[in-house]
């Protein structure tokens, strides 16, 4: 009698659908995998840039170009690009252990971290390696990777935060920097060649806030004239147009225990970012000399409308939720896009914000023709995409309502309080700053006044914009050179005398 033995396995494979991870990242996908081996091969080549010490960076760029037959532009652009995580510990480990992030992504975040400049504290860096880290750690299945244009708003929104300064005397600081806030403004004029052609080029240069406010006039002044930009541009610079009498500059701010917001914080430009502190404070002058009118998105988000047509305030709500359309890698921005109704009105959808989606007009074609269609999570912020042929797609709302700033979210505090120590290092830097440069105002020594800044740039290794004037200096009165000759020898002037001695 034969005796037969079943032996279960207690191994278990889990559906790689339960595992967090990155769409890039799933195992299953073929093209997903292709696109692994791609970033694999791009790590091999520049990793060893992080440390690697080089001599003669142009001949480096040179021969890697010659190499791989790639632009020298994409070369460098790589190779600083993985320099930086040199910075970022947490980053350079997570990309050694993964191979996620791509050289595409990768230069985006060094461009972006270029403004934190090269005098940065190691806290400043841990607190962008940190927030980095954060974002690169995949919350659900099939997640869809940060978009570029997300990363950098990420990074210029915590640029914002770490720059902030405080007054010492408001009247004599406010001097200052509206003396320095004019100098950062410039009108370029240049020539150059087009397929033979020789043009012109005009380029004016000044802060994000006041740059906003000429955009939206020009706008404004197009439609009314039924023009373009570029001759809206010329016939107002050449005064044959009048600029549009009224225009309406739409900024999103999180607002304070009290409903208001809080002097001094940043403000959120659609189609800009988060202001730094020089918009911001162009942002204040502007509010004083023409006070805005303030919408409670959070009242707005609870209006409905028997129209189909949805309210003003409910277009800008949708914008700063959605920030582009929300389509998974579309990156429209929300102010170019079409207000979908995600149940369509004609089956009872409502016309109010929660059911109103940015879509561009291709995108919203799709689901119109019924090949895609999108639940939305209110709280999480992520957007789940049904597609016909059986698939789902992530994506997720970019705008600065779902962008860690607001009070109702806890990743707002939580990130202010990572980053509170840089936030008064900076804040106590500014205000002894401008205290040497009142004190300077009473005792009106120059060099002093120079030496005091550089003690406290070196001790808070930061570098400050302001510097005293110098003083006034007496003009020297130099006397003419004497004579060298006062007494001259009266015979040789006796032999051109023209009027010689009678006898």
């Amino acid at each position: 009698m034969s005796r037969t033995t079943t032996q279960t396995s207690t191994e278990t494979h889990t559906p790689a659908a339960l595992h967090k991870h990155f769409r890039c990242q799933n195992a299953s996908d073929p093209r997903a995998k292709l696109s692994q081996q791609m970033r694999d091969t791009e790590f091999a080549l520049y990793s060893p840039y992080t440390e690697m010490p080089l001599q003669d960076f142009d001949l480096e760029v040179e021969e890697l170009a010659s190499t791989t037959d790639r632009p020298k532009h994409e070369i460098s652009a790589a190779i600083f690009a993985y320099n930086r995580l040199r910075l970022l510990p947490l980053l350079r480990k997570m990309q050694e252990e993964t191979r996620l992030l791509s050289v595409h992504t990768l230069v985006g975040i060094d461009s972006a971290l270029m403004k934190v400049g090269a005098e940065a504290d190691e806290e400043t860096w841990a607190a962008f390696d940190e927030m980095l880290v954060k974002l690169f750690r995949p919350k659900r299945a099939n997640q869809p990777l940060p978009s570029r244009a997300t990363i950098v708003r990420r990074i210029r929104t915590l640029i914002a935060k770490l720059d902030v300064g405080l007054n010492y005397d408001p009247v004599k600081r406010k001097k200052r920097e509206d003396a320095h806030n004019h100098r950062s403004r410039a009108v370029d004029f240049s020539d150059f060649e087009r397929n033979g052609v020789e043009l012109g080029s005009l380029q004016l240069t000044t802060d994000n806030t006041t740059m906003a406010v000429v955009r939206a006039s020009l706008k404004a002044t197009a439609r009314e004239h039924k023009l373009s930009l570029a001759d809206t541009a010329i016939k107002l610079l050449t005064g044959d147009i009048e600029p549009t009498a009224k225009v309406h500059l739409h900024v999103y701010a999180p607002a304070g225990k009290d409903g208001a917001r809080e002097e001094g914080t940043p403000v959120f430009i659609p189609g800009i970012g988060w202001t730094n502190a020089l918009d911001t404070k162009e942002f204040e002058d502007l509010c004083d000399a023409t006070p805005p009118t303030v919408h409670n998105l959070d009242e707005v988000a609870k209006t409905v409308t028997d129209s189909y047509t949805p309210t003003q305030e409910m277009k800008h709500y949708a914008h700063a939720r959605d920030g582009h359309c929300i389509f998974p890698g579309c990156t429209r921005p929300a102010a170019a896009c079409q207000l979908d109704h995600r149940i369509p009105f004609d089956r009872g959808g409502k016309t109010t914000p929660h059911n109103l989606f940015c879509l561009c007009a291709h995108h919203h074609n799709i689901k119109t023709d019924k090949r895609a269609f999108y639940i939305s999570d209110p709280v999480t912020g992520d957007i789940v995409w049904l597609l016909d042929n059986g698939t789902y797609l992530l994506s997720r709302h970019e705008g600065p309502l779902f962008d860690e700033i607001t009070p109702t979210t806890p990743r707002w505090r939580s990130s202010l309080e990572a980053a509170a120590k840089n936030r008064d290092t900076v804040a106590e830097f500014n205000a002894r700053i401008h205290r040497l440069l009142d004190e300077y105002d009473t005792h009106g020594d120059y060099y002093r006044c120079l030496a005091e800044i550089q003690v406290l740039e070196r001790r808070f290794k930061l570098h400050s914009d302001f510097a005293p004037e110098p003083p006034e200096v007496e003009p020297v009165h130099i006397p003419e050179e004497p004579d060298p000759d006062p007494f001259p020898d009266p015979e040789p002037l006796a032999k051109h005398n023209p009027f010689p001695p009678t006898e």
